[in-house]
C-alpha cells in the first residue's frame, strides 16, 4: 500500500508556530495603541476576518499571513508608519524551525520497517515546505515530495495515480481528508490542531478513520490486509 501523507500539523507542528506569531503581531499592534483602549480579542478578529479574505487571493503563499497582518495593523493605524515592521515580524514564520509532532518519528520508522512507501503532498511554498522538512530531518523516509499551491481531487489525481492501493493521510478535513474520500480511496483523519480553513463537512465514504497520529501504523496495516484479502 502506498501511502500520502500531508506535512503541517500532521508531521510537523506548524499551528503552534503561526499561534505563536499570531500573539507577537497582535502585541505589537496593542504596544502602539496610545488610548490603551484596544484589546487582543479586537486585534485577532480583525486578523482573522483578513485572513478568510486573503485565502481566496493568496491561498497558502507566504504572503496571505504577511499581508493580513499588514492590513490588521492599517485597519487601527491608517497613518501608521510601521506596517512594514509588522510584515516583517511576521514573515518570521516561515523560517523558525516546526518541530515534529510527538509520536512522527515512530509512525515514520515503523512504516518504513513495514515496507510501505511513502509520499508527501503538503500546501504551500516550496522554499518554505522543502526547508521545514530538511529541519525536522525527515526527507529520507519519502519516496517523493510535491509541494502544491492547493489540495482538492483534481489536484490529488495528478499525484495518486494508483488508488486502488493507496491511502491518504493528514489534519486537515478540507485538503486532505476530503479529496481522498472523493477520490474513493481511504482517508486516515488525524487528531491535530488545525486552522479555520481546514474545517468542512466531510464528504461520503465509506474508509475514512479519525484516530491520533500514533494509531496511523495499525490503520494502514489493517487496510493493506484487507486490499491483499481482495486480491486473493
Amino acid at each position: 500500500m502506498n501511502v500520502y501523507m500531508d506535512l503541517d500539523d500532521t508531521l510537523i507542528q506548524t499551528q503552534q508556530l503561526f499561534e505563536r506569531y499570531k500573539r507577537a503581531c497582535a502585541s505589537f499592534i496593542l504596544i502602539e495603541d496610545k488610548s490603551d483602549s484596544l484589546t487582543i480579542g479586537e486585534v485577532m478578529s480583525v486578523f482573522n476576518e483578513r485572513e478568510e479574505h486573503n485565502i481566496d487571493r493568496y491561498g497558502y503563499q507566504n504572503k496571505r499571513f504577511i499581508t493580513s497582518w499588514k492590513e490588521t495593523y492599517q485597519h487601527f493605524y491608517k497613518t501608521g508608519k510601521n506596517s512594514d515592521a509588522i510584515g516583517r515580524l511576521a514573515e518570521r514564520v516561515f523560517y523558525d524551525e516546526s518541530p515534529l509532532m510527538k509520536e512522527a518519528q515512530y509512525v515514520l520508522d515503523t512504516l518504513k520497517k513495514l515496507g510501505y512507501p511513502m509520499t508527501i503532498i503538503t500546501c504551500g511554498v516550496e522554499d518554505v515546505q522543502n526547508r521545514r522538512i530538511d529541519q525536522a530531518g525527515i526527507r529520507g523516509y519519502f519516496n517523493a515530495i510535491h509541494v502544491v499551491p492547493y489540495k482538492d481531487k483534481v489536484m490529488l489525481e495528478s499525484i495518486i495515480t494508483d488508488k486502488e492501493q493507496s491511502v491518504m493521510v493528514g489534519n486537515s478535513m478540507r485538503s486532505d481528508i476530503n479529496p481522498a474520500l472523493e477520490m474513493g480511496i481511504p482517508a486516515i483523519h488525524v487528531k491535530a490542531p488545525s486552522w479555520f480553513h481546514d474545517e468542512a463537512e466531510r464528504s461520503p465514504g465509506d474508509d475514512y478513520y479519525h484516530v491520533e497520529l500514533l494509531h496511523v501504523p495499525i490503520i494502514i496495516n489493517h487496510l493493506d490486509d484487507q486490499f491483499n484479502l481482495k486480491r486473493s
